[in-house]
């Protein structure tokens, strides 16, 4: 089956309609089984949203942004009706969604009841702005959307995409998984969509194939939904196939797995092919609009297909990318948006790698100072550890990632105060979203590595 081909989030829903008007679109799991929506229903939910928007006295939605029908027909009636759309993860701290909305100038808020707690809506309304038209888009245009980073929000950082780069981007997707889409498949929607990955992939890309996409509430209900709905297509990050290829878990009837947010580890990917399943493994960023390059089908992980992009390698090994998917900026902050472009317009990735003879990207580390957890989430080193110096009174400590969770090193000279530090990163944890946790303290009797201007040698950190 072709993909719908669309450059407006308007053309993608009429497209659907047109294709795919009496096929499922999407079907919400509940213990009595599903409740189906068609194109053609989905379809006319949106139109009753763009008539309610219409004369809606605000222009910046943010849009807590779960994986149910009311909050995706709002998504489309949002950015159709030329609104600022800002998606907030529903399942990030209190603290990082009230940063979040007073910086995005959020003057709406948008979310389902009986998938979010009302109680924490309440909490994030005194920092609502009083709602202005000031962010509609010109008559005719359809509203930008913003992705806050992962790990970024309290530096307020957002990225903001255009719909035609977003809608590029779940193109690429779908054109690269035409091949499963046979009118018979069924897609476990388990990604967070204000997460760009699942936003173009499992969101964008399905809906372009007329893929079923089945809802999946809350990650907690993941492995539940996964032996009900039993996916001929997984959509997921590297944290999910690892613990279902050890516990053995994948059903048969899954065909398709498509990885992102960080790397898959090989021995994962090979079992996954050795029992059937096809692997695609991407590599992208929130800036590109999730993914710049992908290994071909059943190929290793880590070779990869640029993906209709111009990749050009710097002179310290940065990858540079130039696309049809590149963000506008980052939101209200014009010298980062500037210092991430070249003078040709390519976007630096903070990655390194390199292009072999047959034009294939090998990553080979990060230049930025991040780390990036098996969920996808990056979490920037700088930030975290200048707040954990100010709560712990310790200068010489460090994040690092042991056995694939985030840790943090302290070289001190006072062991005895390992409860109290405990404690302290315990309320500290309490800010983070459930992914983003520092899960063990280590206590190191040497000073950490360090380069000659001070900066941390976190590959060089060694667990005591």
């Amino acid at each position: 089956m072709k993909a719908t081909e669309a450059k407006t989030f308007n053309d993608l829903l009429n497209a659907g309609l047109e294709n795919f008007a009496d096929s499922i679109c999407y079907s919400d799991i509940t213990p009595n089984g599903f409740i189906d929506v068609t194109y053609k229903e989905f379809y006319a939910r949106v139109e009753e949203y763009k008539q309610e928007l219409t004369a809606a006295d605000w222009s910046c939605t943010g849009l807590i942004l779960d994986n149910s029908v009311k909050c995706l027909a709002a998504l489309f009636a949002s950015i159709i009706t030329g609104r600022q759309t800002v998606l907030l993860n529903p399942m990030a701290s209190i603290e990082e969604l009230k940063i979040a909305t007073a910086y995005a100038d959020v003057d709406h808020i948008i979310f389902d009841p009986e998938c979010y707690n009302e109680k924490n809506v309440a909490a994030l309304l005194p920092y609502v702005h009083e709602p202005s038209l000031r962010f509609l888009a010109e008559e005719g245009k359809e509203g930008n959307v913003l992705f806050f980073t992962s790990g970024t929000t309290e530096l307020a950082k957002a990225v903001e995409l255009t719909p035609e780069a977003l809608c590029n981007a779940g193109s690429e997707s779908a054109k690269h998984f035409e091949f499963v889409a046979d009118g018979n498949q069924r897609n476990l929607m388990i990604l967070p969509l204000s997460h760009i990955f699942g936003f173009t992939t499992t969101f964008m890309a399905c809906f372009m194939l007329g893929i079923r996409g089945y809802l999946c509430k809350s990650p907690k209900y993941a492995m539940r939904d996964l032996a009900i709905v039993r996916p001929t297509i997984l959509i997921s990050v590297p944290t999910i196939v690892t613990f279902l290829t050890a516990a053995k878990k994948f059903n048969p009837e899954l065909k398709l797995a498509v990885i992102g947010g960080s790397q898959c580890r090989k021995d994962v990917a090979a079992y996954m092919r050795s029992i059937g399943i096809t692997v695609f493994c991407g590599y992208g960023l929130t800036e590109t609009s999730a993914v710049i390059s992908c290994n071909k089908a059943n190929g290793e992980c880590d070779v990869m297909e640029p993906w209709n992009s111009k990749i050009k390698i710097a002179e310290d090994g940065e990858i540079l990318v130039l696309n049809n998917r590149l963000m506008k900026g980052y939101y209200k902050a014009e010298e980062s948006t500037k210092a991430t472009f070249d003078e040709e317009g390519y976007l630096r990735t903070g990655d390194t790698g390199y292009i072999d003879e047959d034009g294939m990207l090998h990553l080979t580390g990060k230049k930025k100072d991040m780390l990036v957890l098996g969920s996808g989430v990056k979490v920037f080193c700088p930030e975290w550890e200048m707040q954990l110096n100010a709560l712990l009174k310790e200068d010489d400590l460090a994040l690092a990632l042991k056995d694939e969770k985030l840790v943090l090193v302290i070289a001190t000279e006072h062991p005895e105060k390992r409860d109290e530090y405990r404690q302290k990163v315990a309320e500290y944890n309490k800010t983070k979203a459930y992914d983003c946790k520092i899960s063990d303290i280590i206590l190191s009797a040497t000073p950490l590595p360090r380069t000659a201007t001070g900066k941390i040698k976190r590959y060089a950190i060694k667990f005591e």
